[in-house]
């Protein structure tokens, strides 16, 4: 909804009366769920291995994945073995846990675990009871921490760690709770957890650096100085905050027609042009490799950025707390 973006005015009012009553009653709610949790009323499941969780406040996208990828490749990089678990939005299979393999389709796993599951190269399970995910990592394989995509509201799931992601461009909308704001927690969230990382600024978290353009169908590379962005005719994005992913594009010359399609969108025959090339985002190309227009398909393949050392500094204290739990 645009009015969660922008200061809510006179004009504004009707949806203040009525959608005003409900924000108030999520958050007499949310609030309710995590005073029981943090009173020990209710219990959440421990984990053997740490459980780090990397989520936000507000919905739509923010660039969790791009820091998930990044804890999980410097923890290995350390030589400590992570493991992922994560809800399998979108996903069509009925069993659960499930381990994602970078061969199953997106719509049988989802889009962000079957990118995941491509790039970090470690154990990766879904299942909408994450407590179940996190019980089976612990007894299936030898991680030394699980990091949770999303589930920062999934108070059931006990954590070490809690990271937030959020996006410099949007902040935090209005900074009203849904369903008249973006939120699904208030900001004053941010003061309890471990680190907060901010997409879209230098200072306080990560830029999105692009590395290459990728076809979809042959897995050509070409570096990002050497692709001709001019010569794409459309492009297109179904995530969670697309506005970010186009302005880079005109940045690098592109001048074709943007097509935006909702979060999560599972792509079908028809949705693209197949005589004219496209560009496209990784979580958008793992849902077009089948279709007829995938060799014309592009995606454009990024890596978080840091610019000072609020990342290293988590990941030192994560490190320090698989230390702790293993000693």
């Amino acid at each position: 909804m645009d009015f969660w973006y922008r200061s809510l005015t006179w004009r504004d009012a009707l949806w203040f009366v009525t959608l005003g009553p409900l924000s108030a009653i999520f958050a007499l709610l949310s609030g309710i769920r995590r005073a029981q949790y943090r009173l020990g009323q209710r219990h959440a499941c421990q984990s053997t291995a740490p459980v780090v969780v990397v989520g936000n406040i507000s919905v739509g996208g923010t660039g969790k994945t791009p820091v998930t990828l990044a804890l999980v490749e410097a923890l290995q990089a350390r030589g400590i073995q992570p493991a992922i678990v994560s809800r399998g939005y979108g996903a069509q299979c009925v069993d659960f846990p499930r381990v994602v393999h970078a061969t199953d389709s997106a719509s049988e796993v989802g889009d962000e675990p079957l990118l995941l599951a491509r790039r970090a190269h470690c154990p990766l399970v879904i299942d909408p009871d994450r407590c179940r995910g996190v019980d089976y990592l612990n007894q299936q394989f030898s991680a030394d921490v699980i990091i949770s995509d999303d589930g920062l509201q999934h108070y059931a799931m006990g954590r070490a760690f809690e990271i937030v992601v959020s996006d410099a461009a949007r902040g935090f909308g209005n900074g009203f709770l849904l369903p008249l704001g973006p939120l699904r927690e208030p900001v004053s969230r941010l003061q309890h957890v471990d680190a907060h990382f901010i997409n879209g600024d230098q200072a306080e978290g990560f830029v999105l650096q692009w590395l290459a353009v990728v076809n979809v169908a042959s897995g050509e590379r070409v570096p990002i100085e050497d692709f001709n962005f001019a010569e794409a005719a459309f492009a297109v994005a179904g995530i969670g905050h697309p506005e970010r992913f186009f302005k880079q594009l005109t940045g690098h010359g592109f001048q074709g027609q943007y097509l935006d399609f909702p979060d999560h969108h599972q792509f079908a025959e028809g949705d693209l042009p197949s005589d004219e090339r496209v560009l496209m985002t990784e979580k958008d190309a793992v849902k077009c490799a089948q279709l007829a227009c995938a060799e014309a398909c592009w995606y454009v393949e990024v890596t978080a950025l840091w610019h000072n050392n609020g990342f290293n500094d988590a990941l030192d204290k994560i490190v320090a707390l698989i230390g702790e739990q293993q000693a």
